[in-house]
């Protein structure tokens, strides 16, 4: 899946989850959903990061750093939304 699919996929996640009385309108809603997917893109990075750091063995160094920028180019890509 592409950076940008997989934002437009974390950003409808998130925008089902908001409750309708938590709005006023469509653009508040999106700007939410896309506020809470930056912050768990954020969270994956971390934890990419810090696998990265410990090079348990679990991923190959270079598999961890393409994940990585993976996850980046998608908040970059919901940064956009």
């Amino acid at each position: 899946m592409t950076p940008k699919d997989k934002a437009k996929d974390l950003l409808l996640f998130h925008l089902h989850a908001i409750p309708d009385y938590l709005i006023q309108d469509n653009e508040e809603a999106t700007e939410l959903a896309r506020v809470h997917a930056v912050l768990t893109v954020d969270l994956i990075i971390d934890e990419v990061i810090d696998l990265q750091e410990k090079n348990e063995g679990v991923y190959g160094i270079i598999e961890l750093f393409e994940r990585h920028i993976y996850w980046e180019e998608v908040k970059q890509e919901l940064e956009k939304l």
